[in-house]
């Protein structure tokens, strides 16, 4: 059978049941609108999420010395385990250069100062590879901490970009000096403005006042570091990487490696991990709830089609017995309920995408509950998603009404009322 004369016997069939064939396509189109709608929710939240732990850095470890919780070789437990700076290049060249590595020491109550006004900080005392092991990024015009100024002991300071705002106003900080507790240092970089991870909110790290570690302990004096951060070249080295670890700290603090209680570790690769696979599984849940709305517009396709065949069923009996082939039969219904489906998908996923974009300019960042969530997104994954769904349900709603079509008995359909 020709495709013109199929279309043209769709297009009759379509206005002699107008208002039937428009409440069919209205139930598939809010199936499909609603089934997009909560993917991209759900895909607007993931990236939101992915945003704020990148701001965090992603696949690296932070180490914390406890108090031994074992026995070990001779030495006995309920030992408090401090980690030192002198210790840093022992450990590098244990986990290899290609590990990157930073101590990061907090002394807080420090009073900084810029021509009188003044704030109150905790001052970190960090390393240069810390900039890739926290993803901070500094502002055009600035940088931060480098392996010469670690080397030098200089006094240079790197700044939040909210501290840095409430110490200097509309000044450009970045070439100015301020007083660290009396000593003067030289603003060497501000902060790209973070988020914070999963509260909608600053991140702590836009009040940040960060300076070279060996510069914190000349000026203020030796002391154990607080965190030790680790980042192996990749992520999947992240175990072997911190077993390495464990044995190192184990001999140089004589402590069990498998002590949780002598080493807090978080891990931020497994961390990162956890994360995604908490999205895909709501993702999955999001489909299969829209999935289902879905669904009942095809149930709605295929009900209308059982009531078309059965209208029809005198005209098909004549096709038959005038020599019709089965698929002469299937083929117009297979193709009218598809077209059923298809055209409410398509206004379905129009409204949608209108919807998102709506969604999308809504100033959602200046309020903590909305800004949590993001915006709505529409990816290539969910228009796929919702294309093959959409061709699924409407295949199977022609085709169990075509296959009914084409068991009629010709002879019967002369009795037919």
């Amino acid at each position: 059978m020709r495709l013109g004369l199929i279309f043209h016997l769709l297009k009759t069939s379509l206005l002699h049941q107008r208002r039937r064939a428009a409440l069919t396509i209205l139930t598939v189109a809010w199936g499909t609108l609603s089934m997009v709608f909560l993917l991209a929710f759900g895909e607007g939240a993931r990236v939101k999420a992915e945003e704020e732990f990148k701001g965090w850095g992603e696949a690296f470890a932070m180490v914390h010395a406890g108090r031994t919780n074992k026995e070990w070789q001779g030495y006995p437990k309920g030992r408090q385990i401090q980690i030192w700076s002198r210790d840093i290049p022992v450990i590098q060249g244990r986990l290899g250069e290609d590990v990157l590595i930073s101590g990061w020491i907090g002394r807080g109550g420090i009073l900084l100062d810029h021509d009188g006004t003044t704030a109150v900080v905790s001052l970190r005392g960090v390393d240069a590879p810390f900039e890739r092991l926290r993803n901070i990024k500094p502002v055009e015009g600035g940088r931060f901490l480098s392996a010469r100024d670690e080397q030098e002991k200089r006094r240079v300071i790197f700044l939040g970009d909210m501290l840095a705002a409430e110490l200097f106003g509309e000044e450009e900080p970045v070439g100015q000096s301020l007083l660290v507790n009396g000593q003067r240092y030289m603003v060497i970089g501000v902060l790209q403005h973070k988020l914070a991870q999963g509260l909608g909110g600053e991140s702590p790290d836009t009040r940040m006042a960060v300076i070279p570690r060996s510069t914190l302990l000349f000026q203020f004096g030796d002391r154990p570091l607080g965190v030790l951060v680790v980042m192996p070249p990749n992520p999947d080295q992240m175990d072997a990487t911190l077993g390495s670890l464990k044995e190192t700290l184990s001999s140089l603090y004589k402590l069990d490696p498998e002590d949780e209680q002598a080493l807090h570790i978080w891990d931020r690769a497994k961390n990162a991990q956890d994360m995604r696979n908490m999205f895909t599984a709501i993702l999955a849940f999001l489909a299969i709830i829209g999935g289902l709305t879905l669904f009942i517009g095809g149930v709605s396709v295929a009900n209308i089609m059982f009531a078309i065949v059965k209208e029809r069923t005198r005209e098909i009996g004549v096709k038959m017995a005038m020599g019709a082939r089965r698929r002469q039969i299937v083929l117009p219904i297979l193709m009218e309920g598809m077209l059923y489906t298809l055209s409410g998908g398509a206004v379905g996923l129009a409204v949608s995408v209108v919807l998102v974009e709506l969604m999308g300019a809504l100033p959602t960042d200046k309020y903590k509950g909305l800004s949590m969530i993001g915006h709505p997104t529409i990816s290539w994954s969910i228009a796929l998603l919702t294309v093959a769904i959409l061709a699924v349900v409407g295949t199977l709603a022609g085709y169990f009404p075509a296959r009914r079509a084409a068991s009629i008995n010709p002879a019967e359909t002369l009795r037919y009322e």
